[in-house]
């Protein structure tokens, strides 16, 4: 799989419109509650704004919008995400965050042999919480830089 190599696996559990979810916990450099973003021009995006954090931009994804679930306004204490995945820091609105749990090999199962219809999951695993879905950060990231049209929205990391 992409990004997920270890026998043993930390995921970050979150939920997204009833679903739960899980990262690999190396892409996710820490969790936030939402801040003010700066709106971007095309509210229809997935990439719906950006805002500052230690002096770098960091575009905002609505997951919602990407994975196709209907829309909501954000709340003061729902989280953000702030991924670090191949020298790209990107913000994601979640609902909320359920914690980290380490899972093993065998409670992996690639989405390939789900025959998941979704282009950004990469695998769903077993979890204390259920069946997870994690999706892909590389994916996501190229459909937000093909969407946008324009590489040079996403900030390089330091």
């Amino acid at each position: 799989m992409a990004y997920i190599m270890d026998p043993q696996h930390s995921l970050l559990l979150f939920r997204l419109s009833g679903y739960a979810y899980g990262l690999p916990i190396h892409c996710v450099e820490k969790v936030i509650h939402a801040v003010e973003i700066v709106p971007l021009p095309e509210p229809a995006a997935p990439v719906v704004g950006v805002f500052s954090m230690a002096g770098k931009t960091i575009p905002v994804l609505n997951m919602r919008k990407l994975f196709g679930f209907p829309d909501r306004e954000v709340e003061l204490y729902d989280p953000y995400l702030i991924l670090s995945w191949k020298n790209h820091v990107l913000a994601m609105i979640v609902d909320a965050v359920s914690g980290v749990e380490e899972i093993g090999e065998p409670d992996l199962i690639s989405s390939k042999d789900i025959m998941a219809p979704s282009d950004f999951l990469l695998a769903t695993a077993l979890t204390s919480e259920g069946l997870v879905l994690i999706p892909d950060c590389e994916k996501i990231l190229s459909a937000c830089n093909t969407l946008k049209g324009q590489e040079a929205t996403w900030k390089k990391a330091a």
